[in-house]
């Protein structure tokens, strides 16, 4: 009687789920690890050590060369020609370093803009962690029996493709079709949930296969910055907040 019991239970359909790997890519580079600092310096020197005077620094260096081959001669006579061509030389370095003051005087007054910023404790915000990939997710208890970060899902409904399961379902959490990217129709990743038979949903299906489609952010304009329902995390915050076999699933396509 269990054997018949459980062979009817797996004779049951599957439930097709759509759900949305939705990516805001970083704005801005992350801060490099200690290996890579070190390595980008060896790389600057390198460049350094294999380049050559470009125009501006081959005319600066001419101008310094009379200026110091005249030097050398002022015990001599210098013909007018020659103190032409002093006094020119010495005119142009003084417009050169005029000019590399004022430079120098602009870089000052530069600052870079801080990485951080009042949106990163927001985790409804997409413009938290700027030098991060992040990725919309919400809180759910329904589809891995426990309460867990997931990525939003929804029912395929019948005669729906999956990329307009994914378009419909982007909808309901406030993200208009035009400001993403769909980098397939085909699903990036799928998953088995199998249902416990004694559960509401394993009355009608043996459990539910979730079909993840992979979609870019490529405008954050006309975003509900303050929409509770989901949030935007990375991938270290899924891994904390997701169960283990689920996030691992997740990683391979991340």
């Amino acid at each position: 009687m269990a054997a018949q019991k459980l062979t009817k239970h797996y004779q049951k359909p599957w439930q097709l789920l759509v759900s949305v790997c939705l990516t805001r890519t970083n704005t801005v580079t992350k801060e490099l690890t200690d290996i890579q600092t070190r390595y980008a310096e060896l790389m600057e020197k390198v460049e350094l050590e294999n380049s050559v005077y470009n125009d501006y620094e081959t005319r600066k260096l001419e101008l310094n060369h009379v200026m110091n081959r005249t030097g050398a001669q002022q015990q001599k006579k210098l013909s007018e020609k020659e103190e032409e061509k002093i006094t020119e030389a010495s005119r142009m370095l003084a417009n050169i370093q005029d000019q590399e003051d004022i430079w120098a005087q602009d870089t000052a007054k530069l600052e870079v803009a801080s990485k951080t910023s009042f949106h990163d404790n927001n985790k409804q915000s997409p413009h938290r962690l700027i030098d991060q990939t992040l990725h919309m997710s919400v809180r759910d208890d329904s589809l891995l029996n426990e309460s867990s970060t997931v990525l939003p899902y929804t029912p395929l409904n019948e005669g729906e493709t999956l990329r307009q399961a994914s378009e419909r379902l982007l909808g309901t959490y406030g993200i208009p079709a035009s400001n993403t990217l769909f980098l397939s129709n085909a699903p990036c990743g799928v998953i088995k949930i199998r249902f416990k038979e004694n559960e509401e949903r394993g009355q009608v299906f043996q459990g539910a296969k979730v079909f993840f489609t992979k979609v870019r952010m490529t405008s954050l304009d006309n975003i509900d910055t303050q929409n509770t329902q989901r949030d935007w995390l990375s991938v270290s915050e899924i891994q904390e907040q997701s169960q283990i076999e689920y996030f691992q699933r997740l990683e391979r396509f991340l």
